[in-house]
Order: structure tokens, then sequence, then C-alpha cells
């Protein structure tokens, strides 16, 4: 019900659609809210499928089937994420995303090594995900008309030849808006912030090794105090033991003394009776 007659000649049209000779499979403009399981059925055949202008709201898992695929058009959606079984489509090379409402790009995105086109502008996009670097082949990269507040720094390592991210307001405090859609100026600056993070991650990482430095120099210190406590401990009982030893001495002296005079005293008084009794004789 509710069905016009262009609406019912338009699904008519595409009832039995297949791919092209060339692997193209276009079905634009179909209304769709759900991808027909049918598409998947050109596993084998399908090279470019175009699925953009309908209202889908996500794409299946299943959309791993399509290994053959080089280039998947799903622009002008309603798309509020792309699935991470994006990442089995091994020979993709273009993905076209854009006029969509993703918030966000699935960490997978990293493991298609052979993408050389994307476009995720006109989304809700508030970030790309530092992995985006694993995408070796990447050569254009549209950004544009998102709510983008930083760039992945990683970006620099890739070799773009096209990169727009005007018309996102809050990156204009890393990122001039006068350079935005220039490809160059946008990589160099994003080099040298990374050059600029490396070196405040390698002042960070010199603090904490000066930091654990000091704890153990602290530790080590007060190891050194608590020896030196001990020790001061044993001085004092050696200087105990020591004025005990003096006081020893000191009466072992006085004791020899009394009996070197006792002795000589005792010979004095053997003599002088020795010499008494002579006389008496």
């Amino acid at each position: 019900m509710g069905e016009t007659l262009n609406d019912t000649v338009k699904m008519e049209d595409y009832e039995d659609y297949e791919p092209d000779n060339e692997g193209s499979l276009e079905l634009r403009y179909l209304g769709w809210s759900s991808l027909e399981p049918r598409v998947l059925q050109f596993a084998n055949r399908l090279l470019r499928l175009d699925i953009s202008f309908n209202q889908l709201t996500s794409l299946p898992p299943e959309i791993s089937s399509l290994s053959m695929l080089a280039e998947l058009d799903v622009s002008c959606n309603k798309l509020q994420s792309l699935p991470s079984e994006l990442s089995s489509l091994s020979w993709l090379r273009i993905l076209k995303a854009n006029g969509n409402q993703l918030c966000n790009l699935p960490l997978s995105l990293c493991q298609l090594k052979k993408l050389e086109i994307l476009n995720v502008s006109e989304n809700l996009l508030t970030s790309i995900p530092q992995e985006i670097a694993g995408c070796l082949s990447l050569h254009i990269l549209l950004l544009q008309n998102n709510d983008l507040q930083r760039l992945p720094l990683s970006l620099s390592a890739l070799m773009l030849k096209q990169m727009d991210v005007s018309n996102n307001k809050k990156l204009e405090s890393t990122l001039p808006a006068a350079i935005h859609s220039d490809t160059d100026s946008i990589l160099w600056t994003l080099s040298v912030q990374q050059e600029k993070s490396h070196r405040i991650e390698n002042l960070k990482q010199d603090v904490k090794l000066l930091q654990r430095e000091n704890m153990y120099s602290e530790q080590e210190l007060a190891k050194a105090n608590e020896q030196i406590s001990i020790l001061k401990d044993k001085k004092a009982q050696l200087e105990q033991e020591m004025e005990s030893v003096r006081h020893f001495l000191t009466l072992r002296k006085h004791y020899r003394q009394f009996r070197l005079r006792l002795s000589l005293f005792w010979q004095e008084c053997k003599r002088a009776w020795q010499l008494r009794q002579v006389r008496d004789r």
C-alpha cells in the first residue's frame, strides 16, 4: 500500500539485478533500509558495489563475504557505524561512506592494506583512530564537514596526495583553517607535532627515569643512614667496652704494683730476720 507506479516500476527494474561484465553493480535510489541478501550471492563476481542514496542504517557482517570487492560506495545513507568485518575485504581500494551519520571509524580499517581512497566526509566524526596509518596505500583521505577535534599524528607517515579537513571548526585550535585543504601543509604540521610529541614523550620518560633514580637514591640514603645509626650504636657499645677494659687494666696495674711492693717488703723482712738470727748466734 502507498507505493506509486514509479516505485513499482523501479522495484521491478531491479528485481533481477546482477553485476555487469566488469563486475559492477549499481543499486542506487532504491529506498533500501537494509542490504538485500541477494547481493551477497555475487561474492565471486562483484568488484564494484554502489548502494549509495538509499536508507541503509547498517551494513551486515556478512558483507565480508564479498572478498573480491575493490570499490564500495555506501555514501548518502543513514549509517551510524561501519562493521569491523570490512577488514576482510583485502582487495578493497576505494571506500566511500560520505553523507552518513558515522560517529567513529572501526580500528579494523587499518587492516585494509590496499585501500587508496577513503571518503568519510559529511558525517559526525569527532576523531580518527591512530591506527589509520596502517592503511599503507592510502593516497586520498576526505574528512571535510565533520566534528573533528584533532587529527592523529600518525597520518604524517602516510604518502597522501590529497587530504581535506575543511569545515571542522574544532580542528582550528591545532590546525589553522587556512591549510585545511592543503595536503602538504597539513602533513608538515602533523609531522612537526609528531616530533614535538616524541620529544615530550622522551622528556616524560626521562623524568620518570630520574624519579625512579631519585627514589632509588633516597632508598639507598635511608639504608646508609640506618647503617650509620647501627655503627653509632656499635661505636657507643665499643666505647663502653673499652672503658671497662681501661678500668680493668688500671686495676691490674695497681694490683701488680701492690704485689711488687708487698714482695719487696717481704724480702726485706726476710733479710732482716736472717740478719737477726746471725747476730743471735
